[in-house]
């Protein structure tokens, strides 16, 4: 034991069988009175020297009885004990082991769930150290302990996450205005969302990841992701405290490029969602839509056969566009009478598909026969064909 300052107090102790029993009591000198002020303060500390088989990380509860302290009279004063515990080696979240916590050690945490570090092994201390917030588990909800350290956030209000499954999907594939084919992420959630972590598998002999690019909903947070033997794992958080707000949409674009066309489209397949709220803590993920196909672009406009054909009551118009156009598709009884304009818009490259449920513009059902329907474009393309609805 060593004592603090010059109190005017002795310090005496006796461990037997595990139990060590401290007696701080003033210098035996009649003529003085010797009191402990009013407050808190420091009067002594306990040094413990530990077996060196012990990993770090190992917890050592440290247990307070039979509290026993007097007035300069010798009548008992009220007391109130806490527990603690001695933590074997490294502070948990300290990653670069210097005994502070800082965006150094954020960066290390996200190399490790990036894959670019190895993941420390459960039971090591760079196992515990790494799990800063203690849960078994590393994961972005580390990260975000990390980050309300580095804020000084613990005892600051944050904002409420969600209180219900966030569930997480991807998007069909779909085309930018400069061509690029992309995948998005979404999320729908009914509370702020302080970190995300999500692992996306291919094959990298028919598809090539890009650059991700965060979504409105995101906007001024970190994302981050690393490409490794047809994996894609991908960390999303900010180092300022913000969050993926509530709501339902895209959170990130996944910028995709077909490398070898088979004849069955490659696939980019969700495999695992991590999300966790501003205090830390994971929440409850499901997964929606996990897997879509990614096809090449269309390198010309084209009008398919409606399918089926003849149909009754519904049939599915297929077309294609290779580049950002005006589109109208349109359907034509006989006499050259327009009955429904089934689309009327821009449209960025891409294979798109319309549901005609035979009737008019009107919403009425119209008699059977034979039909025309036509695909224009402002870039000069027109194509037609026929369909036959049978009742």
């Amino acid at each position: 034991i060593n004592t603090v300052g010059d109190i005017g107090f002795e310090i005496d102790t006796e461990t037997i069988d595990g139990v060590t029993t401290v007696v701080i009591h003033p210098d035996l000198d009649p003529l003085t009175d010797t009191l402990i002020p009013p407050g808190e303060r420091l009067v002594c500390q306990l040094v413990y020297r530990v077996d060196e088989t012990l990993l770090d990380g190992t917890v050592i509860p440290l247990h307070l009885d039979q509290i026993v302290m007097s007035d300069a009279f010798g009548n008992d004063l009220p007391t109130i004990g806490q527990d603690g515990s001695i933590t074997v080696g490294e502070r948990r979240g300290d990653l670069t082991h210097d005994g502070n916590i800082n965006v150094r050690d954020l960066v290390l945490l996200i190399r490790i769930l990036l894959g670019k570090d190895p993941y420390p092994a459960p039971g090591t201390s760079d196992f515990f150290v790494a799990d800063a917030n203690g849960d078994g588990a590393i994961n972005v909800a580390d990260a975000v302990y990390i980050i309300n350290i580095i804020l000084h956030r613990v005892s600051k209000p944050i904002a409420d996450g969600p209180t219900s499954p966030v569930a997480v999907s991807l998007g069909d594939f779909q085309a930018l205005e400069s061509g690029q084919l992309v995948v998005p992420v979404t999320v729908q959630s009914d509370g702020v969302i302080a970190g995300m972590e999500v692992t996306l598998t291919f094959d990298p002999a028919q598809v090539q990841i890009g650059t991700l690019q965060p979504s409105e909903r995101t906007s001024g947070m970190t994302l981050m992701g690393h490409v490794q033997d047809g994996t894609l794992r991908l960390v999303m958080y900010s180092i300022s405290g913000q969050g993926i707000v509530a709501g339902d949409g895209p959170v990130f674009l996944v910028p995709v490029t077909v490398l070898n066309q088979s004849e069955t489209s490659p696939t980019l397949m969700l495999s695992q969602g991590v999300r966790a709220n501003h205090q830390a803590q994971v929440v409850p993920v499901t997964l929606g839509t996990n897997t879509v196909k990614v096809a090449t672009l269309p390198t010309a406009f084209a009008l398919k056969a409606n399918r089926p054909n003849p149909f009754n009551p519904t049939t599915r118009i297929a077309y294609e566009v290779p580049q950002r156009a005006q589109i109208t598709l349109a359907v034509y009884n006989l006499l050259g009478q327009e009955v429904v304009r089934l689309v009327e818009g821009v449209q960025t490259p891409g294979r798109y598909v319309v549901t005609w449920d035979g009737r008019n513009a009107q919403g009425q059902s119209i008699a059977s026969g034979v039909y025309l329907y036509r695909l224009t474009t402002s870039a000069g393309f027109s194509q037609t064909h026929r369909m036959t609805l049978l009742k």
